[in-house]
């Protein structure tokens, strides 16, 4: 392929190709014109399933960058450092606070956003002692 298609027939061809795709459930019949249409589409651009199949693929689009996850202000350590800090205060936790700290004490990867937000608010309650 040599110039991109334009986007309203790539919609068109997209839509032809999901419905010939054995998945679809249409009957072969339906499938069968589908194909054809699709046919029908590249050949009008000079193109035919050969080419759109030997055609380059896109590169992937960049991961998103991960949320940071700290304080809009960014004065709060690394939520690591708030689980440790918050241990040495288990004597004013409730029991649901310390099983929480607990399993993500032992955690490999970051938590959730929500989770977070309960890191940071217990954090700014008993290390800072900034009381919601």
């Amino acid at each position: 392929m040599t110039a991109p298609l334009p986007d309203p027939i790539l919609r068109r061809l997209g839509g032809a190709l999901a419905l010939a795709s054995s998945s679809s459930g249409a009957p072969d019949g339906e499938r069968l014109a589908a194909i054809a249409a699709a046919e029908r589409l590249l050949a009008g651009h000079g193109l035919t399933l050969a080419d759109l199949a030997a055609a380059p693929r896109p590169a992937p689009p960049p991961a998103p960058e991960p949320a940071a996850w700290s304080a809009p202000d960014g004065d709060l350590p690394p939520w690591r450092v708030m689980v440790r800090a918050l241990c040495d205060y288990a004597q004013r936790l409730t029991e649901w606070e310390q099983g929480f700290l607990a399993s993500l004490s032992r955690r490999r990867f970051r938590p959730t956003e929500r989770q977070h937000a309960v890191v940071t608010r217990l954090y700014r309650r008993h290390v800072l002692d900034q009381w919601d």
